[in-house]
């Protein structure tokens, strides 16, 4: 890439970014406004006495309240099934400021190179959504539970927001081989072309 077409991808990137935090700042400031943060507390509560309610039911076997536990379990994994896929989309994205700093910077040699950084992010998406394993014939469902007891895979959230991904012990073996993959002028070698 000449240096004219690395200024002006650059300043493309530029205007991108800007528009992406922008984008990012008003989603956060909605949900400020919106008492998100300060109404963790209040759900922490609800949560306790929720769990002692269940507690009672169970215990003292009121099996008409069955139905009312179903449609708040069905309501609590729906809103889990949001919020647990914007965390996982914006988790990686919370390493992204470290990535090119200087490697005399105090933390630096603990964290692992820039390029695996971005490449442990990327296979941070890799994994699959409850619906996605449902959609899946009986051998490949099984197959996804195989790779979970190799320590491949790991479960994530309950419900409906049960999901898969890579193992971090996983993402980073899978980082640092990507990093070696060469990577020159924008291009990456064909398949087959024998190139390392």
């Amino acid at each position: 890439m000449s240096a004219g077409e690395q200024r002006r991808t650059a300043r493309s990137l530029e205007k991108s970014l800007e528009s992406t935090c922008r984008g990012l700042r008003l989603f956060l400031e909605t949900l400020e406004r919106s008492g998100m943060r300060e109404a963790q507390h209040a759900y922490r509560e609800m949560q306790l006495v929720l769990l002692q309610q269940r507690l009672w039911a169970r215990t003292y076997r009121r099996a008409e309240l069955d139905p009312l536990w179903r449609k708040l379990a069905e309501t609590a994994g729906a809103l889990h099934e949001i919020f647990a896929g914007f965390a996982a989309i914006l988790e990686p994205l919370r390493y992204l400021e470290s990535v090119g700093e200087p490697e005399t910077a105090p933390a630096a040699r603990d964290r692992p190179p820039a390029g695996d950084e971005l490449h442990e992010a990327l296979l941070s998406r890799v994994g699959f959504t409850r619906r996605e394993v449902e959609r899946l014939s009986t051998g490949e469902a099984a197959a996804i539970e195989r790779l979970v007891k190799a320590g491949v895979l790991e479960p994530r959230g309950w419900g409906r927001g049960r999901a898969y991904r890579l193992t971090p012990a996983v993402r980073r073996r899978l980082a640092a081989q990507l990093a070696r993959i060469p990577v020159e002028a924008g291009r990456l070698p064909e398949a087959g072309s024998g190139e390392r």
